[in-house]
């Protein structure tokens, strides 16, 4: 059996690490796209992950199976949607504010080359020390990526296997298709009301992201 110290792996390539643990290809491919949800490819040396960020993503799966089922992650009821409607009553509950129909423009201290906060249509001045934001209203402040993402939403009649309903999660690695990145595939169905239902097809939504 090879024992082998985080420790001395911690800022070297997580598929080193692996490597050295004894584990296959086919069982590291398992562990870095299927475990910890790595969506870069790891066989190029740019896009390798540290073995510290790759046991802190293998510990995030493990710690969530057995919590709330035998599957690590949680799935909402009526789809995907109901994910930010989640986050604002929690973050309600938490304290947060909210402010409807309003706009808002970025304001900038030039000086330090920091957000200042936001002014609202209505002129009241809302100062922060941290602002998360879409990239359209911080344009010419950051820096444009050539990485991009492609997402897509469909209802289809029939699963991605036959003999498998309900939620199914599937993930292709980078190099076992043309894409240059993993791909993650959520299959939904009326289980979770994220479907109709159709007593003579089966029918689900698909994430594909």
């Amino acid at each position: 059996m090879i024992q082998l110290k985080v420790a001395e792996y911690h800022n070297r390539p997580f598929v080193e690490f692996l490597s050295a643990a004894g584990l296959s290809e086919k069982l590291q491919n398992f562990v870095l796209y299927a475990i910890a949800l790595v969506n870069t490819d790891q066989s190029q040396a740019a896009n390798q992950i540290s073995t510290a960020e790759g046991v802190t993503a293998v510990k995030a799966y493990l710690s969530g199976i057995g919590r709330y089922g035998a599957c690590a992650s949680l799935v909402p009821i009526y789809g995907t949607g109901e994910i930010p409607q989640a986050f604002c009553r929690l973050c309600a509950v938490y304290g947060g504010v909210y402010m409807l129909r309003h706009g808002a423009e970025l304001v900038m201290d030039e000086s330090a080359q920091r957000c200042a906060g936001l002014r609202t249509t209505e002129g009241q001045m809302l100062t922060c020390q941290q602002l998360v934001c879409s990239s359209k209203y911080v344009s010419s402040y950051v820096q444009k990526s050539s990485y991009c993402y492609a997402r897509c939403v469909c209802v289809v009649d029939g699963g991605i296997d036959p003999d498998n309903t309900g939620i199914v999660f599937a993930v292709i690695p980078p190099h076992a298709s043309q894409n240059p990145a993993t791909c993650f595939v959520l299959q939904l169905d009326n289980g979770v009301a994220a479907a109709p239902a159709d007593q003579c097809t089966y029918r689900c939504i698909m994430y594909i992201f």
